[in-house]
C-alpha cells in the first residue's frame, strides 16, 4: 500500500496496537476532511443566513484544496522494501 514519507506504517496484524484497528493515516484524515467541509458549510449557511450556494462554493474550494494536496503536493509514495 502506498504511503507518504510522513505516514507511519502499522505493520502486520500482530504488530498493530491492541485496539485491533490500524491508526488513522494522513490520507484517512484527508478523506474525512471533504464531507466535514460540506457539513460545516451547511451549518454556517443555516446559522449565519449565508446563501447555501455561497457556502457550498466555499466548501468546494476547501475540498478541492484538500484533494489537490493529497494527490499533487504530498502524493502517496511506495513503501520501501526491506
Amino acid at each position: 500500500m502506498p504511503e507518504s514519507d510522513s505516514t507511519a506504517h502499522a505493520g502486520t496484524e500482530s504488530e498493530r496496537p491492541t485496539g485491533g484497528r490500524p491508526p488513522l493515516t494522513r490520507y484517512d484524515a484527508l478523506l474525512l476532511a471533504v464531507p466535514v467541509a460540506f457539513a460545516a458549510a451547511l451549518l454556517v449557511a443555516e446559522a449565519f443566513a449565508v446563501p447555501s450556494d455561497r457556502a457550498l462554493l466555499g466548501a468546494s474550494v476547501v475540498a478541492a484544496a484538500v484533494v489537490g494536496d493529497g494527490l499533487f503536493r504530498n502524493p502517496p509514495r511506495p513503501t520501501p522494501t526491506r
